[in-house]
C-alpha cells in the first residue's frame, strides 16, 4: 500500500482524496474523512433514510449493518478517518433509539442478526482500539449484543470469535460491579456462550 510506504518514509500519512461523482453536475473532490462524515449524516444518521430502510424490512436492516461495517473498514484502513462522534452517534441511533423509531423492536422483528452485526462491529472497534468509550458504554454494547445472541443464536455459523468472547467477558465481569449486576451479567454471558 503506497500510503503505508509514504507514512513510513515521512512519518505522516498522506491526505486521501476521493472523486465524488454521484451527482451529475455537482462532481467534486473531497477528503475521504469529509466524505465519510457526509455519508454518515446522509444515511446512517438520517431519519428519512433509516425510515426508508425500515420499510424494506430484512434487506433494509442489512443495509444499516453494512453502513456500520463500512465505518469499521475505514477505521482499519485509514487511521483516524472515523471520529469518536461517529461511533457515539451509531450507539445513540441504533442502540439507544435517539430518533424514537422503536428501532430495537424493529430489528427484533425483522432481522435481529443485523442488529447483532451492528453491536458486534461496535465492540470490535473498541477491542481493536479504534474507539475508546467509557466502561459504561462498553458494557451497554456488550449487554445488547449478548442479549440478542442469547435470544436468537449467533448470526453466523462456525467457530466462536474467541477474541471477541474474551473481550465481552472482560467488559461484563469488570471489577467494581454491584453483586446483583455482576450475577445478572454472568448469567447472560453463560446464555450467550450456549447460543454462540
Amino acid at each position: 500500500n503506497l500510503c503505508l510506504v509514504i507514512k513510513e518514509l515521512t512519518g505522516k500519512a498522506p491526505d486521501y482524496f476521493i472523486s465524488d461523482l454521484r451527482n451529475p453536475g455537482e462532481e467534486r473532490v473531497s477528503r475521504a474523512e469529509d466524505l465519510l462524515q457526509r455519508d454518515c449524516r446522509a444515511t446512517l444518521f438520517n431519519r428519512k433514510w433509516i425510515e426508508g430502510m425500515m420499510d424494506e424490512g430484512y434487506a433494509g436492516a442489512q443495509q444499516m449493518a453494512g453502513g456500520v461495517f463500512s465505518a469499521l473498514g475505514w477505521a482499519v484502513n485509514r487511521e483516524g478517518s472515523v471520529s469518536e462522534d461517529v461511533w457515539e452517534e451509531i450507539v445513540e441511533v441504533y442502540l439507544r433509539d435517539k430518533k424514537n423509531l422503536k428501532i430495537r423492536e424493529w430489528f427484533e422483528d425483522k432481522n435481529p442478526y443485523a442488529f447483532q452485526s451492528i453491536a458486534e462491529r461496535l465492540l470490535e472497534t473498541c477491542r481493536k482500539e479504534y474507539w475508546k468509550p467509557d466502561e459504561a458504554v462498553l458494557r451497554e454494547m456488550a449487554v445488547a449484543y449478548a442479549e440478542s445472541v442469547a435470544r436468537h443464536g449467533h448470526r453466523e455459523t462456525g467457530e466462536l470469535n474467541k477474541k471477541l468472547d474474551g473481550f465481552l467477558h472482560r467488559v461484563m465481569t469488570a471489577p467494581g460491579l454491584e453483586p446483583q449486576t455482576a450475577q445478572t451479567l454472568q448469567a447472560l454471558l453463560e446464555q450467550y456462550r450456549q447460543k454462540s
